[in-house]
């Protein structure tokens, strides 16, 4: 079979197809994929997944309320800034849990620089701002 006749009869195949999966006028539908890994150390076991996104979160650009709210006093790239304020990357917010870095962004931390934005950024971006402290590598 030549090649033209080959992609005039695979084309309308095709079409009927997606036609007969989809059901009269059903649209086509996408389906998300979500990876997780695991990681094991003889001491620890850590599963990681990607944060989820809220409808809440969804549209905050969390990388931009950081460079204008965070990286004078913790770094451009997270890793700190020496007399100022501590690394704010997954690894360095291993041991704290989700909440435990919300509250600090919205309360502050007592006995350090870090004042509290509750008031300054609304609770969304706050847990916008944990979730990408908390889960996205520099």
């Amino acid at each position: 079979m030549s090649k033209t006749k080959l992609v005039l009869f695979a084309v309308p195949l095709a079409t009927a197809l997606f036609a007969a999966a989809c059901g009269p006028g059903a649209a086509p539908t996408t389906t998300a994929t979500t990876t997780t890994k695991t990681t094991t150390t003889p001491t620890t076991t850590r599963t990681t997944a990607p944060p989820a996104t809220t409808p809440a979160t969804a549209g905050i650009d969390a990388s931009a309320l950081f460079a204008a709210n965070c990286a004078a006093c913790h770094g451009a790239n997270r890793q700190g800034m020496q007399g100022l304020g501590p690394a704010l990357t997954p690894a360095s917010l291993a041991a704290k849990s989700l909440d435990q870095v919300n509250d600090a962004i919205t309360n502050g931390r007592a006995n350090t620089l870090m004042t509290g934005f509750k008031g300054r950024l609304t609770p969304e971006q706050i847990d916008a701002l944990a979730k990408y402290e908390k889960n996205t590598a520099p």
